[in-house]
């Protein structure tokens, strides 16, 4: 018996509709490459929701994006790597960030931008990851959210090991790091 062969989509972000999500999840698409040829300035709510089958996300000239919608991801159960290269204008995520992704072993958050607003359930779940790195969180100055009925900041990481923070994140960061995490804590001058 040999390993199934890896079935691989591109698609377009302004081409996301119900119909090539319902496409992913049929034909059983295990690596989803994204791109952004229309300059599109937010990726919508419930992008690639509950795509079990899904084990590698790419996004490809992401460079216009500003926002991340709900459900960016969520539970997709068999994610093991998100490539966040190009999200580097990124300043706001929506609630459940890659929240529910039980397999993902391995997310670059240094590759967004200036975060500054962080939706409740960020990362949420996500038993396998070791490491996170919250450096380009320095700027949030909304109220992160470490208990909202078990919902979470970094909640249920049960393999996290190491969290990395800027000293400058301030207050509202440090204190959801330190609420949802046994991690060690690491804090950059």
């Amino acid at each position: 018996m040999g390993n199934k062969a890896s079935t691989v989509i591109d698609i377009d972000i302004g081409d996301y509709t119900t119909d090539v999500h319902k496409k992913i999840q049929k034909d059983g698409i295990e690596v989803v490459r994204v791109h952004n040829a229309r300059g599109i300035n937010a990726i919508p709510s419930q992008f690639l929701y509950e795509c079990s089958n899904v084990t590698t996300v790419e996004f490809i000239n992401m460079s216009d994006v500003t926002s991340v919608g709900d459900t960016f991801l969520y539970k997709c159960s068999s994610l093991k790597k998100v490539d966040l290269t190009g999200f580097g204008a990124v300043t706001s995520v929506g609630n459940y960030f890659l929240g529910k992704c039980t397999s993902l072993k391995e997310v670059d958050l240094t590759k967004l931008g200036a975060v500054t607003y962080v939706g409740v359930g960020f990362l949420l779940n996500c038993k396998k990851l070791k490491e996170v790195d919250l450096t380009k969180f320095g700027a949030v100055t909304n109220t992160i959210h470490t208990e909202l009925d078990g919902h979470k900041f970094l909640g249920g990481c049960s393999s996290l090991t190491r969290v990395i923070v800027l000293d400058a994140s301030g207050v509202p960061l440090r204190k959801a790091v330190q609420g949802a995490v046994r991690a060690e804590i690491i804090v950059m001058v």
